[in-house]
């Protein structure tokens, strides 16, 4: 590698120029890095040398830069010593003027905010706020536009232009007919939607958030439902009903033959046959005890009709008694 070093560069001053010979070492630091760009290592002791001679090379042309970069900027130095002076001196002229249009600046800005908050005191008594909607507009953030400071909403004698006042008149506006309309539709959500309009101050927005809760309370009323009603006990198994007696159909009732008695006591013999047979039985209401239950039957029937009941008691060998002849 020795053999391929090249000169060291070379670079003077003189007379405000600079001298070099750097097209030399270019042209032969580029042969140099063409043949050892890519380079396989096969014998580490060679390559080590030949690693040394290139960082060597290198520090010397970065020497030799800063080198001639001093010479060159000696004599700047003290030119810029006295810049330096210079600039000091004219900067106190600039930061006491510059420190008055600041403090002029701010004054002005004060009395525009002072301006500005008196336009809307103003306003928001034409527009006959309660004391109520007054506490919650005094904190809203939108309240003041920070651009109404700026220059182009004053005139040059520093008073409002009618752009200012015509804004202020519609941000007023704008709070007590949203804060009208929120109170009218929110109900219980009236609180949330009030704080979303007081942090936005866009009204379509706050509706649309209002919509939002109002779904969001249906979806959850609902499955709070459903979860009640899984909740619930399984209903009872009816109980079985006892068994109930057979119901017998009741009997028509019977409507026995009206028979009009004879007006008087009658006394009629049995006929002929009937006085053969064994004697019948006493009645048992003619105070003959027999052992037998005793049963009073009233037949009221037709003179006509009389023989017939007689004879039907008498074949029935059932006693009988003629009580009353109406």
């Amino acid at each position: 590698m020795s053999k391929d070093l090249v000169p060291v560069p070379s670079i003077t001053v003189a007379d405000g120029k600079i001298t070099d010979n750097l097209a030399v070492v270019e042209t032969k630091v580029t042969e140099i890095t063409q043949r050892y760009t890519g380079m396989v290592v096969t014998d580490v002791k060679e390559a080590r040398s030949t690693l040394a001679s290139l960082r060597k090379l290198s520090k010397a042309i970065n020497d030799e830069r800063i080198r001639a970069e001093r010479v060159y900027l000696e004599p700047f130095e003290a030119i810029k010593e006295r810049v330096e002076k210079l600039k000091e001196l004219i900067e106190k002229p600039i930061s006491e003027i510059n420190t008055q249009i600041k403090d002029a600046e701010k004054l002005a800005q004060e009395k525009r905010v002072a301006e500005i908050q008196e336009l809307i005191t103003r306003q928001v008594a034409a527009m006959e706020f309660g004391d109520v909607l007054i506490g919650w507009f005094a904190g809203v953030s939108w309240r003041e536009d920070p651009r109404w400071t700026q220059g182009r909403y004053w005139t040059p004698k520093g008073n409002p232009t009618a752009k200012l006042t015509q804004e202020i008149e519609d941000t007023v506006k704008l709070a007590k007919d949203g804060v009208g309309t929120i109170m009218s539709v929110a109900g219980e959500f009236t609180d949330q939607v009030l704080d979303q309009f007081k942090i936005s101050g866009d009204l379509g927005s706050a509706l649309g958030a209002l919509e939002n809760m109002k779904a969001a309370k249906a979806e959850a009323d609902a499955l709070k439902a459903r979860r009640a009603e899984q909740a619930k006990p399984p209903a009872p198994a009816p109980k079985p009903e006892p068994p109930q007696a057979p119901v017998v159909d009741a009997r028509p009732e019977v409507e026995l033959p009206s028979v009009l008695p004879p007006l008087e006591p009658v006394e009629t013999p049995l006929p002929a046959f009937m006085m053969d047979a064994a004697d019948p039985p006493a009645p048992a209401f003619m105070g003959v005890p027999n052992g037998d239950r005793t049963y009073i039957i009233s037949v009221v029937c037709s003179e006509s009709d009389f023989q017939k009941v007689r004879t039907a008691f008498a074949l029935a060998k059932v006693g009988f008694e003629i009580v009353e002849v109406r």
